[in-house]
């Protein structure tokens, strides 16, 4: 039995295409802005590329998104291939992807020089890097429990 599970071209060029797409809206994310906030009464806007430079630091305050970007490239190769063999680690990468998304999805605050500052505004590049890595995750984690599936029932596709 093979233990690779083949998709055909269809699937292979569509899921090819949403990476491409997700991989653009995660680059061009880091050259938006992505919020603002209140800063001690003063209005103060962050870029992605402020983000990319100190999102490391995320975890002080709970915030643990900026570690999806580290996976966005691994999952992007594993979810382009031509085969996926249904490993755990497929299904680790993409629920480890879906998890941090899910933790961006909380940010109300960030670090201010008065303390906490409440954001007042979402921008492009929130959403932007919110729709790339959501749909990286969800791509990859489809891909391997397709693969899962096939390896489960390999001749479902079978024609009589």
């Amino acid at each position: 039995m093979d233990l690779r599970a083949r998709p055909d071209e269809k699937v292979i060029f569509t899921c090819r295409a949403i990476t491409l797409v997700a991989l653009s809206l995660w680059v061009l994310s880091m050259f938006l802005p992505v919020i603002t906030f209140d800063n001690g009464g003063i209005d103060t806007m962050l870029d992605g590329a402020h983000f990319l430079e100190n999102g490391w630091a995320g975890p002080i305050m709970l915030q643990f998104g900026w570690y999806a970007n580290l996976l966005m490239l691994p999952a992007a190769y594993a979810a382009s291939r031509n085969t996926i063999k249904p490993r755990k680690r497929h299904f680790i990468l993409a629920a480890a992807l879906i998890a941090l998304w899910g933790n961006t999805l909380f940010l109300s605050s960030i670090a201010g020089y008065t303390g906490d500052a409440p954001i007042v505004r979402w921008h492009a590049g929130y959403f932007s890097w919110m729709v790339a890595t959501g749909t990286m995750g969800g791509l990859l984690m489809w891909r391997a429990i397709r693969a899962r599936a096939s390896q489960l029932h390999p001749h479902q596709n079978d024609q009589a």
